[in-house]
C-alpha cells in the first residue's frame, strides 16, 4: 500500500494504482505521485505528491465518476483517523479541565442550565499544530468521546455584534444526556460514500478498519435513500420553551 500526507490529512491507495495519472482527494483536489520511498513497514511506501495543473484538475473534477471508472483517477482514502490516540487529561495554566490526544487539545467547561435542562458541556477545541483544519468528522468524534455518542452537540454562529474570532478554534456546546433536546436533527441514521452514486458529491472515504457496520456505498446506498421519505427525516419534537 502507498500512503502520503497532504495538508493535515494522511491518505492511502493500493499499490496497483501506482501508475494511474491522478489521485482525487475527498475535497476534489487532484494530485499525482512524483516519487516513492520505503515506509516504516515493509508493506508500506510513502509517496511524494504534487498538485495536478488546474486545467486538468478542473476537467477531472467535472467528470469525477467517468475519471474513476476509466482509471484516469483514483479516489484516495483518508486514513488520518487510524493514527488517532485516546484523549488524556493534561495540566492547564488556568486550572481548567483540559484533554489532549495526538491531534487536538480540548478545554472542557461544564455549564449550569435552567431547571429541567441537562448539563451543557462547552468544548473549546484547537489543533495541536495550530492549523485551522478541523473536519466535521473530527468534531463529531471529539463530541462522542468526551461527552457521549448519543449526546446532542451544537456549533454556534453568532450575530456580528457579538462575534469572537481571534484564534483557530472551534466551540461545541453539548447537552450531557441521550435525549434530543433541540429538534433540528435527522430522524434516520445514514452513513456511507455518496460519491459512489453522485458525481457532484465529495465524501471522505473511510478505511475498512474504521467503517461502521451500516456504511453504505453504490446500489445499497441508493436503495436506502429511496426508502427514506424526505418529509419524515426530521424529528417532529416540539420546539422547547426558552
Amino acid at each position: 500500500m502507498i500512503r502520503f500526507p497532504f495538508g493535515t490529512r494522511t491518505y492511502q491507495i493500493n499499490d496497483e494504482f501506482e501508475h494511474v495519472p491522478s489521485l482525487l482527494l475527498s475535497d476534489g483536489v487532484a494530485v499525482h505521485i512524483t516519487a516513492l520511498q520505503q515506509g516504516p513497514a515493509s508493506n508500506i511506501r510513502i509517496a511524494i505528491i504534487a498538485l495536478v495543473d488546474e486545467e486538468r484538475a478542473a476537467e477531472i473534477r467535472a467528470y469525477r465518476r467517468e475519471a474513476l471508472e476509466n482509471g484516469v483517477a483514483v479516489q484516495a482514502c483518508d486514513i488520518t483517523h487510524l493514527y488517532w490516540t485516546p484523549f488524556a487529561l493534561v495540566e492547564d495554566p488556568r486550572g481548567l479541565e483540559a484533554l489532549e490526544n495526538n491531534f487536538y487539545r480540548v478545554v472542557v467547561r461544564r455549564m449550569r442550565t435552567s431547571t429541567g435542562w441537562p448539563e451543557l458541556v462547552h468544548l473549546s477545541i484547537q489543533r495541536r499544530d495550530k492549523s485551522s483544519s478541523m473536519p466535521w468528522r473530527d468534531l463529531q468524534r471529539i463530541k462522542n468521546e468526551l461527552v457521549g455518542p448519543e449526546s446532542q452537540g451544537h456549533e454556534f454562529y453568532p450575530p456580528e455584534s457579538s462575534l469572537v474570532d481571534a484564534a483557530n478554534q472551534r466551540h461545541l456546546f453539548v447537552f450531557n444526556c441521550e435525549d434530543p433536546i433541540l429538534p433540528w436533527q435527522f430522524a434516520d441514521r445514514l452513513v456511507g460514500n455518496g460519491a459512489t452514486i453522485d458525481v457532484h458529491v465529495a465524501q471522505d472515504d473511510l478505511p475498512e478498519e474504521l467503517r461502521p457496520a451500516d456504511w453504505l456505498v453504490g446500489e445499497a446506498l441508493e436503495q436506502r435513500l429511496r426508502q427514506l421519505d424526505p418529509e419524515q427525516r426530521r424529528t417532529e419534537k416540539d420546539l422547547p420553551q426558552f
